[in-house]
């Protein structure tokens, strides 16, 4: 029979949620496995390589505080993001617009656009300094079995891990969500997300540009050096013409969705596509197993809010798990401290995905008379400053409850 290693905190997932939360625990007393099914990103380079990840996140303020008290802000920003100090939205025909400045709740900006594999590799990085963690790349877990006490994984390299807290991280396919018999409930968007690098002639250095088509949103992202992140989300069959499109025919059909906004448009990688689903589980834990992130919650990208949900996931169960300590209660899975995390969670999560599936459904109707009523509003919107300042502050994070470490 194989030996059963014991710790306090076991996390699955190696994204950016998982890293996230096995770098908040290096404040912690407990002793800490993580298990990622990859390898993870190598160590920033002195020098950033010519090419970007296709896949970036647009990290709000809230979360940009949050990092700075993981201790890894620092070095992300020396390394390669761009702030974003407006937001320019407008409808298909570009008749109604709305723009955000970030002056307008004084702040030196809005938003960073940052590269996924340089945050999960500078929170990698920060984790593997505390000697209480360890970390284990190329590792799956196969099977879980719930005890009172005790979670224990069989893992596919034939070793047994035993946990008195098991948090999944493992995103929107949860295999520990599963296991652990966590109901959710979702559907497909029935859409889909193409995501790519452009050279711009005329780049935006600091404003993030979003126009809703009526086939979904596009998202220009901008990033260092002139590029930008495009994410086009459109229907499954319309993707799927754009993704049969050979280098030109795709930058000809962007340059026909973009218009001259940002002058000629220069494809630089490939292009890589992502379904969309909306999906949220019934409850944040049952029993010893917690949900973090896309294993408990995912909606659709138009706000940009997705890591960042999962990432202020991450520091409200901290700020609960530090709380708890300071109580003298030892156990990490003490049912009062997860019990808290889901209500705190579940209330914040439900508002922002039901207000994301209302723009979602707003902007994606095709029924008659929805354009002007779309466009008039949106011209509204644009011109009513507490309307606008309200939408500033949700989007950045100021608003709701927020844990401590993400306040600043």
């Amino acid at each position: 029979m194989s030996h059963t290693e014991d710790y306090d905190i076991i996390i699955v997932g190696g994204g950016i949620v998982g890293a996230a939360m096995a770098c908040g625990l290096g404040k912690l007393p407990w002793r800490v496995a993580w298990l990622e099914r990859d390898r993870l990103p190598e160590p920033l380079p002195s020098e950033a390589p010519a090419d970007y990840d296709l896949r970036v996140s647009a990290i709000n303020l809230a979360v940009q505080n949050m990092l700075q008290f993981l201790g890894v802000w620092s070095q992300l920003e020396a390394y390669r993001c761009r702030a974003v100090r407006h937001i320019e939205v407008c409808d298909h025909n570009g008749q109604a617009q709305a723009h955000f400045d970030s002056k307008e709740i004084s702040q030196p900006q809005l938003a960073w656009i940052v590269e996924n594999r340089a945050l999960i590799a500078v929170l990698a990085q920060q984790a593997d300094r505390f000697e209480h963690i360890d970390i284990h790349e190329q590792t799956t877990m196969q099977q879980l079995y719930r005890g009172k006490d005790r979670v224990e994984l069989q893992l596919d390299t034939g070793r047994r891990l035993r946990t008195r807290l098991l948090i999944a991280a493992d995103g929107m396919n949860s295999r520990v969500r599963h296991q652990a018999g966590i109901p959710s409930r979702g559907w497909p968007y029935r859409q889909t997300a193409i995501v790519a690098t452009v050279a711009c002639e005329q780049p935006q250095l600091y404003t993030a540009w979003q126009r809703f088509l009526h086939s979904g949103p596009l998202a220009m992202l901008p990033l260092t050096e002139g590029r930008c992140s495009i994410v086009w989300t459109t229907d499954d069959p319309g993707a799927q013409r754009l993704l049969s499109l050979g280098d030109n025919g795709f930058v000809e059909a962007l340059q026909a969705a973009v218009g001259d906004r940002f002058g000629a448009l220069h494809l630089l990688s490939q292009r890589q596509c992502f379904a969309l689903y909306r999906r949220q589980a019934s409850k944040y834990f049952a029993g010893r197993v917690v949900l973090l992130g896309d294993a408990v919650h995912r909606t659709h990208p138009l706000a940009g809010l997705g890591a960042n949900l999962g990432l202020l996931d991450v520091g409200s169960l901290l700020q609960l798990l530090q709380e708890q300590l300071h109580s003298g209660r030892e156990d990490p899975a003490d049912p009062l401290t997860l019990l808290r995390y889901q209500r705190w969670r579940l209330t914040e999560n439900s508002n922002l995905l039901w207000t994301i599936d209302t723009l979602k459904q707003l902007f994606g109707s095709r029924l008659p008379g929805v354009d002007h009523l779309r466009s008039t509003g949106l011209q509204a919107f644009g011109h009513c400053n507490p309307a606008r300042l309200y939408a500033l502050r949700q989007a950045t994070g100021l608003a709701g409850e927020l844990p401590a470490c993400a306040r600043g």
